[in-house]
């Protein structure tokens, strides 16, 4: 519950990547197995969170302007996972 509540408050802007990221990590390997959300969201997910890719290969490979741009469609991406895997039965 204290990672949901965590990766919830990264998805909603508070707090930062780095401080986060152990949550999200353990939030990754335990929702995206069964979360019905696959392509471009489970995709940015797994290859920063799970694979720890720098911001500049994300940046790089995705074709966001900067960090913060790639950053914000993570936020995105952990909402959409956060939403599907709140439907879940």
């Amino acid at each position: 519950a204290a990672d949901e509540e965590a990766v919830a408050a990264y998805a909603d802007g508070r707090g930062s990547y780095e401080l986060l990221a152990a949550a999200l990590w353990r939030w990754c390997c335990a929702t995206l197995p069964a979360a019905r959300c696959p392509g471009a969201p489970a995709e940015l997910l797994c290859r920063k969170v799970l694979q720890h890719q720098d911001w500049s290969q994300v940046v790089a490979d995705y074709g966001f302007s900067g960090r913060k741009a790639a950053e914000s469609a993570l936020r995105l991406a952990v909402a959409e996972v956060l939403g599907a895997a709140s439907t879940m039965i």
